[in-house]
């Protein structure tokens, strides 16, 4: 595996003492492992407030077309490949969402990304920047904001699976 880095700003910030995880690139790593497990609580831990509350707002959504109109949450559920019942829909929390969007609509292939050939870090200040590569040639980006003692995703090239 080769890592290359380029560390500008406050460098301190990839190994911060006591936080869950030590860096960017381990964050990643533990929300790849989350989407494989389809671990929807886990997720939701790695993701940043604005993230979280875009899933809020769709769940919210969701929630007023399920309770007023159960044949267009169907057809909407159905749109989206997303494995549920409409009637389903009101008992949710945001990582009850997420862990269906994940069952429903894997992330990533988990034999094709069982060993990182290389890792690309950014940082800049509180933000950062991982591309993973593997070796059957799938590259994924990754854009991380330090938030709350962690580094918490802020967006991916992968979440275009989702919606």
């Amino acid at each position: 595996m080769v890592r290359t880095g380029l560390i500008s700003g406050a460098a301190f910030l990839l190994l911060a003492p006591g936080s869950a995880a030590s860096g960017p690139v381990d964050s990643v790593l533990d929300f790849l492992d989350a989407t494989r497990r389809a671990d929807g609580q886990a997720v939701a831990d790695l993701l940043c407030e604005d993230l979280l509350a875009l899933f809020d707002s769709t769940l919210v959504l969701l929630r007023t077309v399920a309770s007023e109109d159960g044949v267009l949450a169907r057809e909407l559920l159905e749109r989206y490949g997303l494995d549920a019942e409409p009637w389903e829909i009101s008992t949710w929390e945001v990582p009850d969402l997420i862990g269906v969007v994940l069952e429903s609509r894997p992330v990533l292939d988990p034999s094709a990304t069982a060993e990182v050939e290389r890792e690309v870090i950014s940082m800049q200040g509180r933000r950062a920047s991982v591309t993973l590569s593997w070796s059957r040639g799938l590259t994924a980006s990754f854009e991380l904001v330090w938030e709350d003692g962690t580094w918490k995703l802020t967006g991916t090239s992968l979440m275009s699976r989702w919606f």
